[in-house]
């Protein structure tokens, strides 16, 4: 629709950082894409292998930069682009990151439930279009630019209040999501078959959206929930195992925990953790908040040094 072909996105997690930092200084006023770019297959990625974080693009909601470089002189001068584009995530893993990324991301769930026979063949029929046959949407938004914009300052100015007034806990979050249904009442300059009514449905949908933003960041990520149900019941409910074993510290206020330990022993009782999922969500707790991570103290246990996480009780 934009104009480009044979391009879906591109996946962070193949790319090094300094790929990830012209992917998105290479575009203006389109979408950059992400295409399933945060997952875990099983294998950790230590030193030499992709390093990639969500929290990267925290900078881009304000139109920040994409990346510093140096300019090729005898000088101090450096070069940071800035971000022009707009960020599409498209994943069947919802994003797992910082409560301060979460807050700038619209996530808008989509399921298989309205799919048809008619949804099928229009499906079978989009992949073979080229972009001279359908790509014509920019050229009608430059176009009709004075009046979209307009319509979507005049759209924001009513619907913030609005989420504003329903959103109370969070205001980036009305903010954002006001911002969206704003931009979604702007398109009808070019569909006249979005209607208000239409229109109205998706803004109830992004004011529920909103909410359940909302309750996601008040609690733990899913995987960190069963990390805390496995530990507490390896750690104290297991008869056969001496009370407290997993916990290396006689503080009564901390919790010091081995990863290791705690991932061997936990596969041996049924439970199915991945490593670098779990460490990359673990800094995230609320359950228990986490006070330093990987430090080398003596175990109450053994006697000897160990690598832990601690976290207050």
């Amino acid at each position: 629709l934009l104009g480009r072909d044979d391009h879906e996105g591109f996946d962070a997690l193949k790319s090094t950082k300094a790929g990830r930092r012209r992917a998105f200084s290479n575009l203006s006023n389109m979408p950059t894409v992400l295409i399933e770019s945060d997952r875990d297959d099983g294998t950790d990625r230590g030193y030499g292998k992709s390093q990639f974080n969500f929290d990267e693009f925290k900078p881009f909601y304000n139109g920040g930069g994409t990346g510093i470089t140096a300019v090729k002189n005898h000088g101090n001068e450096i070069k940071e682009p800035k971000f022009k584009s707009s960020l599409v995530i498209s994943q069947n893993a919802e994003v797992s990151s910082s409560a301060a990324t979460m807050e700038r991301i619209v996530h808008c769930h989509a399921d298989k439930s309205h799919h048809s026979l008619e949804t099928f063949k229009l499906a079978q029929w989009f992949p073979v279009q080229r972009v001279e046959d359908v790509g014509g949407f920019m050229k009608a938004a430059l176009m009709a630019e004075q009046q979209i914009l307009k319509k979507y300052f005049d759209e924001f100015d009513r619907l913030e209040p609005f989420f504003l007034s329903h959103i109370k806990e969070n205001n980036r979050i009305a903010k954002t999501h006001a911002q969206v249904a704003s931009c979604c009442s702007a398109l009808s300059v070019l569909f006249p078959q979005l209607t208000q009514a239409r229109v109205g449905e998706i803004t109830d949908y992004l004011l529920e959206r909103a909410k359940a933003r909302i309750v996601r960041l008040s609690a733990d990520h899913p995987i960190v929930e069963q990390f805390w149900s496995a530990f507490h019941y390896l750690n104290e409910e297991t008869a056969f195992r001496e009370e407290g074993r997993l916990n290396h510290t006689n503080d009564p206020a901390v919790l010091a925990i081995s990863i290791p330990e705690f991932l061997s022993t936990a596969q041996k009782e049924g439970f199915n953790f991945h490593k670098s999922e779990l460490l990359s969500l673990l800094p995230h707790s609320k359950r228990h908040k986490l006070v330093c991570k990987n430090v080398s103290r003596k175990s109450r246990w053994t006697g000897k040094n160990i690598r832990r996480w601690e976290f207050m009780k």
